[in-house]
């Protein structure tokens, strides 16, 4: 997919690359609080979460939304392959900065598209949320999911979510003919190509719906929000939330199989 050969040559540059500092609510050089085996989607919003920290505690600076944008963005680019490079970068001598470095690369295009690569700060906390995990291999990404599960808010506006409702994308490693992904109990036939295309010759592997009147702010829903600040219609995705998930697919032939997976991060955006 072109999202993942951006994020695979940027990380390829990390070799004659330079580290980089960072300051925030976290001291980079504390041990990191998550250590340890973590699922896909847990490492993703960890590191997804430092770059929030990162723009809090840098340039704090750029376009309206900018700092939400990147965090979608980063959220996006953050595949399994990404993810599995960049745990190895980390294991390396010095190798946060180095990590730190080859997430500023993949941030810079983000950054562009957000409002300008200028107001990209140094992902120093970002960096941080690698040091001492490793990825679990979960066998839905082991025998049938290639991309994905992505799930976030759906509103018009990025980091509202006064519309309630999400979306859902993901691409399987071979073609398809059914998908239904149950979300929190909320059960969802996948269409494909899905509302986010990946490739041209993608229909069968990339699937996405959207599911209405989840009850992002409706007490008693799994998908909740939970109010804070001052603006209860907005949010960055802290505090997170995570979703319970399982996909049933269908393949030509007529032979099902059911992926259960670890909990997944409810994005601020999609789309």
């Amino acid at each position: 997919m072109p999202r993942r050969a951006a994020a695979l040559a940027a990380l390829s540059l990390v070799g004659g690359l330079a580290g980089c500092g960072g300051s925030g609510g976290r001291a980079a050089g504390e041990a990191p609080v998550n250590a340890g085996p973590q699922s896909e989607e847990v490492l993703r919003s960890n590191v997804v979460t430092g770059v929030g920290e990162d723009f809090r505690g840098g340039t704090h600076a750029g376009p309206k939304g900018y700092g939400i944008c990147i965090r979608l963005g980063m959220s996006r680019a953050l595949d399994r392959a990404t993810l599995l490079r960049l745990l190895s970068v980390s294991r390396r001598p010095g190798g946060s900065a180095f990590a730190a470095q080859a997430l500023n690369d993949l941030a810079v295009p983000i950054g562009d598209a957000c409002g300008g690569r200028q107001f990209v700060p140094q992902l120093a906390h970002a960096a941080a949320a690698l040091r001492g995990t490793r990825l679990v291999d979960s066998r839905a990404h082991r025998i049938g999911l290639e991309y994905g599960p992505y799930i976030g808010v759906s509103c018009p506006r990025p980091s509202r979510i006064a519309c309630d409702r999400v979306g859902l994308d993901l691409v399987l490693r071979r073609d398809a003919r059914s998908v239904v992904a149950t979300v929190a109990g909320r059960r969802l036939r996948l269409v494909t190509p899905g509302p986010i295309p990946h490739d041209a010759d993608a229909v069968g592997r990339d699937w996405g719906g959207y599911l209405e009147n989840v009850g992002l702010r409706r007490g008693g829903s799994p998908f909740l929000i939970p109010p804070g600040g001052r603006a209860p219609d907005r949010w960055g995705g802290q505090p997170p939330v995570y979703l319970p998930m399982r996909i049933a697919i269908v393949y030509p032939g007529g032979r099902r199989e059911t992926l259960r997976m670890p909990p997944v991060f409810l994005s601020p955006g999609f789309g």
